[in-house]
């Protein structure tokens, strides 16, 4: 089958341009059984170069977005770099495209944008499913000692990161090749440098932190059992707390599988989106 990959941008309500692409199996055709893919933090939509092969394969197409900020979106203004406005950006680009996705696949960081969509759903959307990779995500609050040593740990390696790429606030605006850390471990350092150097250090400082400040708005996780939320995890996770991902299976009743790979991998090897792929499909698309 021939995969079409296009690439789509549109200009936002407070000027700020969002770029992606729009993969389809037929360009002559409307999208159909549409998938918004959310990447994490630091990189850009070629984190789904893999997936989108594998989805499309089937005669379905997906639909991937540099968050503002990252790959070659345009950065806008520094307050409105969080994830509930990277949420409303996707949901405005989305509309102004005449795009309506039936599904949404995020990894990382990107889960917790896509919580903040499902949220308030958009009602002309009907999320059919809804497979958060690796999230980042906590079961529940932590003390303030346990927070305080994890803010500790965070800004020290903020810090040795900044001091790497000289505490630049430039940002490298591009799309980068993910595959070149396929033979390195999670807490790849000169992986966390080039992510820092992409965005701007003092942005990726501000999104550190707010995964941090996250410990303590933990979402009433029993609240949400009602969301279509698939969970999957890494085995061989090197930068989360699997756990965590547990705890929330429980208290929610959301399916939990796990997959032999690291918490990047799904970006470097095109093994690991066939494995994702596989697994959807015999669990929910074929069910």
């Amino acid at each position: 089958m021939n995969i079409s990959a296009h690439e789509i941008a549109t200009e936002l309500s407070d000027g700020c341009t969002i770029r992606g692409r729009l993969y389809t199996s037929d360009p002559s055709l409307p999208p159909k059984d549409l998938c918004l893919c959310i990447h994490g933090l630091a990189v850009d939509c070629n984190v789904w170069n893999f997936f989108a092969e594998e989805w499309v394969k089937s005669g379905r197409s997906l639909v991937c977005f540099d968050l503002r900020g990252h790959g070659v979106s345009d950065r806008g203004r520094w307050y409105k770099f969080r994830p509930s406005v990277m949420a409303l950006d996707l949901i405005q680009a989305c509309h102004q495209l005449d795009l309506e996705p039936s599904y949404i696949v995020a990894q990382s960081f990107g889960n917790l944008i896509a919580l903040d969509i499902l949220n308030v759903p958009p009602k002309n959307w009907e999320i059919c499913h809804y497979f958060a990779i690796t999230p980042v995500w906590w079961a529940a609050r932590s003390g303030a000692s346990n927070n305080a040593r994890l803010l500790s740990s965070t800004l020290r390696f903020l810090r040795s990161i900044g001091k790497e790429i000289h505490f630049t606030s430039a940002r490298t605006v591009c799309r980068r090749d993910h595959t070149a850390f396929a033979q390195h471990p999670d807490s790849h350092k000169p992986r966390f440098s080039e992510e820092a150097r992409s965005i701007g250090w003092p942005h990726y400082v501000w999104l550190m932190l707010y995964i941090q400040w996250h410990r303590w708005r933990v979402p009433v996780w029993a609240n949400l059992s009602n969301l279509p939320v698939n969970i999957i995890g890494a085995k061989d996770e090197g930068l989360w707390d699997n756990d965590q991902l547990t705890q929330i299976s429980e208290k929610t009743g959301w399916q939990l599988h796990w997959l032999e790979m690291r918490h990047i991998s799904l970006s470097t090897d095109p093994r690991y989106a066939n494995m994702l792929m596989s697994l959807i499909e015999e669990e929910w698309l074929l069910a």
